[in-house]
């Protein structure tokens, strides 16, 4: 009888991850920052929209959690040095879930950690406020943390297109090349 009860278990369980809303949470551990919860929300629904409709994304998107961090420079540059061996801060890092099985009861699909301090110097050099820096870095961690990078042309290219169409312009386009 036991056996008979474990596989439905499994399926439910597995149904019910699959049913499982795309949640952002969003953590402001700097305090030196007005982080606008609501835009990040708001930017987080259209991207996964968007996300939804790429073919390479489209079955594995299953809902789960993304968290993003507010940090100042020293917790980014310890982040950076312990996951990447480069002892500098930068200005996002993204660790990705996504691609991996979760424990049964889970639903982390990143986490995404972005440095104020590095936001507030860029955002004068790229004509943009601070807000709209936070909003421009978020979209590229999230982009990262769903499987998509830029150290190759092509791939580059595959990933700002997205980061345009996310932020519905392309002054991004104009920060990065």
């Amino acid at each position: 009888m036991i056996q008979k009860l474990l596989p439905l278990a499994i399926k439910k369980r597995h149904r019910d991850h699959n049913d499982k809303p795309f949640k952002l949470e969003v953590d402001n551990r700097c305090h030196k920052c007005d982080v606008d919860s609501n835009s990040l929300k708001a930017l987080y629904k259209r991207g996964i929209d968007i996300l939804q409709k790429q073919p390479r994304l489209k079955k594995k998107m299953h809902g789960g959690t993304l968290k993003v961090f507010f940090v100042s420079d020293e917790e980014i540059r310890q982040l950076n040095r312990n996951y990447r061996n480069v002892n500098k801060p930068t200005d996002v890092i993204a660790l990705s879930y996504f691609e991996e099985s979760p424990f049964p009861g889970e639903d982390m699909i990143g986490e995404i950690f972005v440095s104020v301090d590095t936001a507030k110097k860029q955002a004068p050099e790229h004509n943009l406020t601070v807000k709209e820096e936070f909003l421009y870095l978020f979209v590229h961690g999230m982009l990262h943390v769903f499987g998509y990078d830029h150290a190759k042309a092509a791939d580059r290219k595959k990933m700002f297109d997205l980061q345009d169409k996310i932020i519905g312009h392309e002054k991004w386009r104009s920060i990065i090349e």
